[in-house]
C-alpha cells in the first residue's frame, strides 16, 4: 500500500452466485492522503461460465484367446463470458474524493 493515495476493497455475501440470485457486497474506499480527483465509484461485473465433462469409452478387441476391454477418459471443456455491465456505486458532486474511509453497499439483480 505504501504511498498509494487511494485503496479500494471489495466483500460479497458469497463467493460464488447462481443464476437468478442477487449479488451483494460493499465496496471499500480508504483515502490517505489530500482530496482525490473523482467523479463517480463505477463496478465493473463480469460473468463467465465454465464447464468440464468427463465421460469414459469402452472398446472390447479379442487378443488370441482372450477378450480384452480397453478403456478411455475423455475430457471435454469450455469457457464463455456472458456478462459486461458496469454500475454506478456514487457519483461527487464536487469531482474529488475526501480524506477518508468509505463504504458503498450494492445489490445486483
Amino acid at each position: 500500500m505504501g504511498n498509494t493515495p487511494i485503496t479500494v476493497g471489495l466483500r460479497t455475501e458469497k463467493t460464488s452466485y447462481k443464476a437468478g440470485e442477487s449479488v451483494k457486497g460493499t465496496v471499500y474506499v480508504s483515502v490517505t492522503k489530500q482530496a482525490q480527483p473523482a467523479q463517480a465509484i463505477m463496478l465493473r461485473v463480469s460473468g463467465r461460465e465454465h464447464s468440464l465433462v468427463h465421460y469414459t469409452t469402452s472398446e472390447t478387441r479379442r487378443e488370441g484367446q482372450e477378450d480384452r476391454t480397453h478403456t478411455r477418459d475423455h475430457y471435454d471443456e469450455s469457457s464463455c463470458d456472458f456478462l459486461q455491465m458496469e454500475y454506478p456505486l456514487h457519483r461527487f458532486q464536487t469531482q474529488q474524493l475526501l480524506p477518508g474511509q468509505y463504504e458503498f453497499p450494492f445489490t445486483i439483480q
